[in-house]
C-alpha cells in the first residue's frame, strides 16, 4: 500500500493472515454476503473436521508403529508436530473472542497514526509483515511443489517404496492407494503445513506491531517537545514560561503516548493468553523434533533422498522456534530503550509537576517487556540457543545408546 495513495492502517499488516486463514477454514469468512458466510461456515466445519480424523488417524498409526516394531515406519517427529500444530490450532479455535476483541483494538484509533510522521511506522510494519508473509509461503510452496513432483517421478519410475510424512498403511502395488496416498499428502501440505505456517506468522505479526508501535512512542517522547508551537506561543509573553505551559497539547499528546503504551501491554498480553500455551508446546516439540530429523537423517545415510527430506525438516523446525525467538528478543531491546529516549528529551524545561510525572513514567519503563511463555520460557534468542545444544545432546545420547 502505498503512502501517497491512501493512508495505511494498523490492521492492514494482519488483514492479508486473516485472509488465509479464512481461505484455511480457520477464521470465519469477512463478507457482507449471507450466502457466501454460510458457505463458508459448511466448508470450515468439513475443513475441522478432516483435520481432527487426520490427526487422531496419524498419531494413532504413530502409536502402533512404536510398539510394533516390525513395521518399518518413519520417525515420530512429525507425529510432534502433528501434536504442536493441533494445540495452535486449538487455542486459536477456543480464544476466537479474544481475537476479535484484538483485532477491534488494533483497528481502532489508539494503532493508528495520527500524523503524517507516524504513519511512516504503520507503513514499514505493514511491508515487514507483507514481506515475512510472501517469503515464508513462497518457500514452503517451493518445497511442497518440489517435494510432490519428486513423490510422482518415484511412482512413475517405480521406485516409491514409502511416504514418511503418512503413517498409513499404502499397498504400493495399487494405484487406488497410491491416488490415496497422494491425496493425503497434498491436503496436508495445505490445510496443516501452510495452515501451521500462517498461524505462526499471525503470532508473529502480532509482535511485529508491538515493536513497530514501540518504535513509534520512542520516536514520539524523544521529540516531544521539539514542536515549534511552544516557540510560538512563548514569543510574544514576557514571564518566564515553562514549555508545558507554552503549549497545553504537550501534556495531552504525553498522555496519549502513555495511553498508546499501555495498550502495546495489553496486546501482548492478550496474545501470550492465547498462544503462550501452543508456543510453550511448540518449543518443547520443537527440540525433540530436530533430534528425531538429524538421528533419521544419520541413520539413512548421505546417499538416501530421505535425507533430504528430514534435512528440510530440521531446517523447517528451526526457522518456526528462531522466528518466535528473535521477534521476542527485538520486542525486549526496543522497550529497553523507551525510558532512554524520554530522558534524552528536554524534560528539564518543563515545570515541577510534568517533570515529575515524566519521572515516574521513566521509571516504569525502565523494566523491558519481556514475553514469557506459560509465564516460564522467556521468548529470545537465548531460548533458540538452549533449544538447540538440547536437541544436540538429545541426539549424541541416542547415538551412544544405539
Amino acid at each position: 500500500m502505498a503512502l501517497g495513495s491512501s493512508k495505511t492502517k494498523a490492521f492492514d499488516s494482519h488483514k492479508m493472515i486473516y485472509t488465509t486463514l479464512a481461505w484455511y477454514g480457520y477464521w470465519e469468512l469477512q463478507s457482507e454476503s449471507r450466502r457466501a458466510k454460510y458457505v463458508h461456515a459448511i466448508y470450515r466445519v468439513l475443513i475441522l473436521s478432516y483435520l481432527i480424523w487426520f490427526n487422531i488417524v496419524q498419531m494413532y498409526n504413530a502409536v502402533v508403529s512404536i510398539v510394533d516394531k516390525s513395521v518399518q515406519w518413519p520417525g515420530v517427529d512429525l507425529v510432534l508436530t502433528e501434536v504442536c500444530f493441533m494445540i495452535k490450532l486449538s487455542c486459536f479455535l477456543i480464544n476466537t473472542k479474544k481475537l476479535k476483541a484484538i483485532k477491534d483494538q488494533i483497528n481502532g484509533p489508539m494503532f493508528d497514526a495520527n500524523t503524517r510522521q507516524n504513519e511512516k511506522f504503520i507503513t514499514d510494519n505493514y511491508i515487514t509483515c507483507r514481506k515475512i508473509f510472501r517469503i515464508s509461503n513462497m518457500c514452503l510452496i517451493f518445497s511442497v511443489i518440489g517435494w510432490l513432483s519428486y513423490r510422482n517421478f518415484q511412482a512413475w519410475t517405480g521406485r516409491l517404496h514409502a511416504f514418511p510424512e503418512l503413517y498409513f498403511s499404502i499397498n504400493f502395488d495399487s494405484k487406488l492407494s497410491l491416488a490415496r496416498a497422494f491425496a493425503l499428502t497434498i491436503m496436508r501440505c495445505i490445510w496443516t503445513s501452510l495452515g501451521h505456517i500462517t498461524l505462526d506468522l499471525l503470532i508473529i505479526s502480532y509482535y511485529l506491531q508491538a515493536v513497530h508501535q514501540l518504535r513509534l512512542i520512542k520516536h514520539n517522547m524523544k521529540h516531544l517537545f521539539d514542536s515549534d508551537n511552544t516557540m510560538r506561543q512563548g514569543r510574544h509573553s514576557r514571564r518566564f514560561q515553562y514549555l508545558d505551559e507554552r503549549c497545553e497539547d504537550i501534556k495531552t499528546r504525553f498522555t496519549f503516548y502513555i495511553c498508546r503504551h499501555q495498550n502495546v501491554v495489553w496486546l501482548l498480553n492478550n496474545v501470550n493468553e492465547i498462544f503462550g500455551l501452543g508456543m510453550a508446546n511448540h518449543i518443547f516439540f520443537t527440540t525433540f523434533s530436530i533430534c528425531f530429523a538429524i538421528y533419521d537423517a544419520s541413520a539413512a545415510g548421505i546417499n538416501d533422498p530421505k535425507t533430504a527430506y528430514w534435512a528440510i525438516m530440521m531446517i523447517f523446525h528451526l526457522g518456526q522456534t528462531y522466528f518466535y525467538c528473535y521477534f521476542g528478543s527485538l520486542l525486549e531491546s526496543e522497550s529497553d530503550t523507551l525510558s532512554a529516549s524520554v530522558y534524552s528529551s528536554n524534560w528539564t524545561e518543563v515545570s515541577p509537576k510534568f517533570r515529575r510525572m515524566i519521572l515516574i513514567t521513566i521509571c516504569n519503563w525502565q523494566t523491558p517487556i519481556t514475553v514469557k511463555l506459560c509465564g516460564l520460557i522467556p521468548l529470545s534468542l537465548n531460548t533458540f540457543v538452549s533449544t538447540c545444544r538440547l536437541a544436540y545432546s538429545m541426539f549424541t545420547m541416542l547415538l551412544s545408546v544405539k
